[in-house]
Formats: C-alpha cells, sequence, structure tokens
C-alpha cells in the first residue's frame, strides 16, 4: 500500500507589513506518493498569523502529485520581525506533525521634528498685539504612516491650535506643520515642552522645547514725555 508523503515546498512569503494592516500568503501542503495525503488541521503558534480553515473544512485529502493551497494572514500587532511555527497534522507515517518556520517584518513610523529658530520666539511683548506664531514640522522618515494622536504644551503661553482635528496622519516621506502661538501673559524669560503622541515605537512622547522673553513693561511701554 503507498504511504503519503507530505511536504512544503516553501514557508508563505509576507511583504513587509505595518501594525495595523492584514495581508494574506499561500502556505502549500504537497504530497509527493501515490497515497492520499489526509491532512487533519494546521496550526500557528503566533496569533499574529492566523490559519484560515478550508471552505470544506479539515480533514483535506491531497492527492498524488497536488499541492493543496492553504491560505494564512498575517496582522502585526508591533514592529520587528515577527515569527510563528505552522504544524500541519498529517497521516504521513513518517512525518505525522510537519512544523514549517515563517516569519514577516514589520515596519514602522519615524518622527523628527523641526521648528524654526531652535523654538526661540525671541522678545515679545504683551498686548493686544502680544503673540508670535512659529510652525513645527512634523517630519515622517519611516515606512508606515505615522499618526499623531495629541499634542500637548506644558504652558499655556505656547498654545496649541484648537481647531487642530486629531489624530494626524502624516505618509511615510512626507510632513506636516502645526502652528504654536506663544501669547506673552506676563514679564520674563519663558520656556514650554511640546509633546506628540506619536505611534513611533522609538518616539511615543516626542518632546520640542520652546522658549520666548517678555521684556518689562517699561521696556515695551516707555514712558512718553511731553
Amino acid at each position: 500500500v503507498a504511504m503519503p508523503e507530505i511536504q512544503v515546498p516553501s514557508p508563505p512569503s509576507f511583504v513587509p507589513a505595518c501594525v495595523g494592516t492584514r495581508q494574506t500568503a499561500t502556505l502549500n501542503v504537497c504530497n509527493t506518493s501515490p497515497g492520499n495525503l489526509v491532512v487533519s488541521s494546521v496550526s500557528s503558534s503566533n496569533p499574529e498569523f492566523v490559519v484560515t480553515t478550508p471552505s470544506g473544512g479539515f480533514p483535506v485529502t491531497v492527492s498524488h502529485d497536488f499541492c493543496f493551497p492553504i491560505e494564512v494572514a498575517f496582522s502585526p500587532t508591533t514592529t520587528g520581525v515577527r515569527n510563528t511555527t505552522f504544524t500541519i497534522t498529517s497521516n504521513d507515517p513518517n512525518v505525522p506533525s510537519l512544523v514549517v518556520p515563517a516569519s514577516a517584518s514589520v515596519a514602522q513610523a519615524t518622527a523628527v521634528t523641526m521648528v524654526a529658530d531652535s523654538g526661540n520666539y525671541g522678545e515679545v511683548c504683551p498686548g493686544p498685539k502680544g503673540f508670535r506664531d512659529l510652525m513645527v514640522t512634523i517630519d515622517n522618515r519611516g515606512s508606515c504612516p505615522l499618526l499623531v494622536s495629541n499634542v500637548t504644551s506644558s504652558s499655556p503661553e505656547f498654545q496649541v491650535p484648537s481647531v487642530l482635528a486629531l489624530p494626524l496622519s502624516v505618509a511615510p516621506g512626507a510632513n506636516i506643520q502645526v502652528p504654536i502661538r506663544f501669547e506673552a501673559a506676563s514679564a520674563g524669560a519663558k520656556a514650554a515642552t511640546l509633546t506628540f503622541a506619536t505611534n513611533d515605537p522609538a518616539a511615543p512622547n516626542k518632546v520640542v522645547n520652546l522658549s520666548a522673553t517678555v521684556p518689562e513693561p517699561y521696556v515695551c511701554s516707555p514712558p512718553l514725555f511731553t
């Protein structure tokens, strides 16, 4: 009696992915013997890799010199190289449980911030026109979309736009500009930190330092002599 012989020519192949996406690949299970191969189950050791049950369910019968395509889905939850092992259980008497290793790489967003004049607003006097705006640029130098979920300032004198629609999405290789207004409330040296909450795993809280100087009232409104 001819015995079945299981063979997997290659593991499923996944293109570089991003967290939050889903892609599918094929795990080909082949039979190189005249006897029918009966595959009773296929499982994955990593829940990020999910085996799709065939439309007819398991067991699956694979005839001589035929390969059965089993779909597997990859939905990464974190960056880096992700690994799994697919375990194929069959009636092959020599290899009743075949283990197939597989891996996929997961890219990431990379947040880089830039601000003119090193974030220094210079001298700003209080009053009706006592404000100045600086643009903070957020550059995405990664391979996945950069998401900015929140922007906060440590000082009420350094103001984030109230009309800012969050989350902000920055495509790979692109950038956006966020205007930050400094409005003087009192005299003295001023400083604040601007924090961008992002999905960059290396910089989940990207900080930008801001500063300004508010002169004394007599400098901003010198006395007039007639």
